[in-house]
């Protein structure tokens, strides 16, 4: 069995941040500090490699936040972890990356463990 997460979070991360300036045009910003998170939507499919459901089917897919009928497949709205990342400011121009490690176990089952991590590339613009 194969289960797929999509998950969607509303995330406020609360980061310390120091700015290097190499030259005038140029400087590295380093960033880190804890987040917190809120699921608020997303699906989760779950798909048999030997084996059929009653139906006949491979495949299903559930609300990852939602009530689905077996309580291992589902997630926990609240997630916490820590996060890192660094940037290059080139002029206006910025390019980043980052990572966050979640420290609590969102698996709702108790015998499973599921932790989020999540990279990140950011490309933007100062106005």
């Amino acid at each position: 069995t194969t289960h797929t997460f999509n998950e969607l979070y509303i995330q406020m991360p609360l980061y310390a941040a120091y700015k290097v300036n190499v030259s005038e045009n140029f400087g590295v910003v380093i960033g880190a500090g804890p987040y917190m998170a809120y699921g608020i939507g997303g699906k989760t499919k779950k798909k048999l490699h030997k084996a059929v459901f009653g139906d006949g089917s491979t495949e299903r897919e559930f609300d990852t936040f939602g009530n689905a009928k077996d309580a291992i497949e589902q997630l926990k709205r609240f997630d916490l972890g820590l996060g890192l990342n660094v940037s290059a400011e080139f002029g206006k121009i910025v390019v980043g990356l980052g990572y966050e490690h979640g420290l609590l176990n969102v698996a709702a089952y108790d015998g499973m463990k599921y932790r989020n991590r999540n990279a990140t590339l950011t490309l933007g613009y100062k106005f």
